[in-house]
């Protein structure tokens, strides 16, 4: 740890005593976020990963989802994958996930009564109620 004895900052702070380091901000942001993430429910990220999971293992269901954007006059947002070693990547996640939120109820509705998808019936039934 010699650099800490003979740094910039050191220094500095030998000629002037109020001075702050201040690290890397939008580090140090991006780590207050990720504490404040983890204080919410776990079926919120559940949801966005099984959902991008479900999509994305699947180019028929990316097609359906995008004709239900266009049904819906809607730009076709892709279901972000939720990542835990972006900066904040769970806001991106969230917003774009809200962003289809009306399409993929729409989407679940038409998916119950083509056929049957177990996975997505798990995971349709924790949305729909909340």
């Amino acid at each position: 740890y010699g650099w800490k004895l003979n740094s910039f900052y050191t220094r500095l702070k030998h000629d002037v005593l109020h001075v702050i380091l201040l690290k890397c901000i939008y580090h140090s942001a991006a780590l207050v976020a990720s504490k404040a993430c983890r204080k919410l429910p776990n079926i919120l990220k559940d949801l966005i990963k099984n959902i991008y999971l479900y999509l994305s293992g699947s180019s028929k269901h990316c097609q359906q989802l995008e004709e239900m954007q266009t049904y819906f006059l809607q730009k076709h947002y892709k279901i972000l994958k939720l990542s835990g070693t972006r900066w904040l990547s769970i806001h991106q996640c969230v917003e774009r996930f809200l962003l289809n939120w009306d399409v993929l109820i729409a989407y679940n509705c038409v998916r119950r009564q083509s056929e049957f998808c177990s996975n997505y019936f798990r995971i349709s039934s924790k949305y729909q109620n909340k």
